[in-house]
């Protein structure tokens, strides 16, 4: 009779788990997941297409010729005047969650304009030009959630497989 003795170290199983739940804790997870979108909507905005590649728009003519009224740089640029909006894209994170957004407002009334420029505000005449990849419910792009988790799949085996 052969017999097989199989001894399994569950301290290094202890101890990549307790590595693995620090990470998520401390928010390094929520983190890249939201630095990875940052990046998506830096892209549309160098671009000028929307996450999935669709150009933009054009500005309407009087868009333009009201720009360069105001001395903008690149008067026909959509999205762009001042690089005020651009600027106010954040990352907040917090625990295991965290959040990208703009926080950029217009006027006295502080008009929220990123969100009209997203989804497009037909009573104010303005087509939307997406640079964030959600949808009107605040949902990812499918193809985009899918990417980031399997890039934090990726990322994880890599952590796990370094040393303690």
């Amino acid at each position: 009779m052969v017999k097989l003795n199989i001894e399994i170290d569950a301290g290094l199983l202890d101890a990549q788990i307790d590595r693995l739940q620090g990470w998520v804790k401390d928010g390094s997870l929520a983190l890249e997941a939201a630095n990875r979108i940052a990046n998506i909507a830096g892209r549309s905005f160098a671009r000028r297409e929307s996450p999935d590649g669709i150009a933009w728009e054009p500005l309407l003519p009087e868009t333009v010729a009201a720009k360069q009224k105001a001395g903008y740089p690149d008067p026909s640029r959509p999205l762009y005047g001042s690089g005020h909006m651009q600027r106010s894209l954040t990352i907040e994170s917090a625990g295991d969650t965290a959040t990208v957004g703009l926080n950029a407002v217009a006027g006295v009334k502080e008009y929220p304009y990123p969100a009209s420029h997203q989804f497009g505000a037909p009573k104010r005449n303005i087509p939307a030009r997406p640079f964030l990849p959600i949808d009107a419910r605040g949902e990812l792009y499918e193809g985009v959630r899918l990417q980031i988790e399997a890039d934090l799949r990726g990322m994880i085996r890599t952590w796990l497989n370094s040393p303690l």
